[in-house]
C-alpha cells in the first residue's frame, strides 16, 4: 500500500472516534478533507474498512486487523524517535572500556561504572582489561571508545585526548617489626630514606608484569637528582611495597 504517515493517523483517530466530524476535530483538519482521505485509504487497502449506517459506524473485520497494524506503525515511529533522542543524549546504545588492572584494584573504576549504569540503565557496557599500549592502539582504532590508564606516558597517539580523573597516595606497607615501621608518624619514612635501604619487593599475584620494571622511577623522590639502586638482602617475606601505580 502507498499510506504515509499521516494515512496511518487519519485512520486510527477514526476508528478510535468513529465519529467523522470528532476524528476530524480531533485531527485538525476538516470533516471534507478527512472524508476524502479515508476513500484514499480503503481503496489502497482494498476492501471496506468501516461499515456506516445511519445510526452507527463500526469497524469491518478488515478494518479492525488494519487498525492493529497502523497502531504497531505509530508505536514503532514513536520508538524511533524516543530512541533517537535517548541515543543523541548518550542514554542509549554500547560503550567497549579498556583499563589497566590496578585501576579495578583501586576501587575508582568501579565507582564510575556503578554510577554510569545507575545514570544510564540502557547503554551497554563491554569491559576488557588491557595493559596500555594496546588499550592505546584499541582506542586509536576505534575498537574501544576510553581507556583507564595510568601516566606517564612516552607520547599519545595522534587524535587521542588524555586527562586526569584522580589522584592516589602511593604506599608502602611494612613488617611490625621492620626498622622503618617503628620511626615516630610524625617522622614517616620518605621516598628518599626508602630508596637508600636495601628491601625486598613482593609483587601480588594480581599485580601487571610491568611493576617491577618500574620500580627504579618509582622509588625515586622527586626531589632528588640520583638514585642508587640497592640489591635485596631481606627475605622476601620481611617488606611489602603496594604500589598504586599499573
Amino acid at each position: 500500500m502507498n499510506l504515509e504517515l499521516r494515512h496511518y493517523r487519519y485512520f486510527t483517530a477514526l476508528a478510535e472516534e468513529l465519529h467523522f466530524g470528532r476524528a476530524a476535530e480531533r485531527l485538525g483538519i476538516s470533516q471534507p478533507a478527512l472524508s476524502q482521505q479515508f476513500r484514499w485509504i480503503e481503496q489502497e487497502a482494498g476492501a471496506p474498512l468501516l461499515s456506516r449506517s445511519k445510526r452507527r459506524i463500526a469497524l469491518t473485520e478488515v478494518g479492525a486487523v488494519f487498525y492493529e497494524e497502523a497502531m504497531g506503525v505509530l508505536r514503532q515511529v514513536q520508538h524511533a524517535g524516543l530512541a533517537t533522542a535517548s541515543a543523541s543524549r548518550g542514554d542509549l546504545g554500547s560503550a567497549a572500556i579498556g583499563y589497566v588492572a590496578s585501576a579495578a584494584l583501586s576501587g575508582l573504576l568501579p565507582r564510575l561504572v556503578y554510577r554510569f549504569r545507575r545514570d544510564h540503565p540502557a547503554v551497554r557496557l563491554a569491559m576488557r582489561e588491557m595493559d596500555m599500549p594496546a588499550q592505546l592502539d584499541a582506542v586509536a582504532r576505534g575498537e574501544l571508545d576510553i581507556g583507564f590508564i595510568r601516566p606517564p606516558l612516552r607520547s599519545l597517539p595522534e587524535g587521542l585526548a588524555m586527562f586526569d580523573i584522580a589522584s592516589e597516595a602511593v604506599v608502602v606497607a611494612l613488617h611490625a617489626t621492620h626498622a622503618l615501621a617503628r620511626w615516630p608518624a610524625a617522622h614517616a619514612p620518605t621516598w628518599r630514606c626508602c630508596a637508600t635501604r636495601p628491601l625486598s619487593v613482593r609483587i601480588p599475584s594480581t599485580a601487571p608484569a610491568s611493576t617491577p620494571s618500574r620500580l627504579p622511577s618509582v622509588a625515586m623522590p622527586a626531589s632528588s637528582r640520583v638514585w642508587r639502586p640497592c640489591r635485596p638482602r631481606w627475605p622476601p617475606s620481611s617488606a611489602w611495597w603496594r604500589l598504586g601505580l599499573a
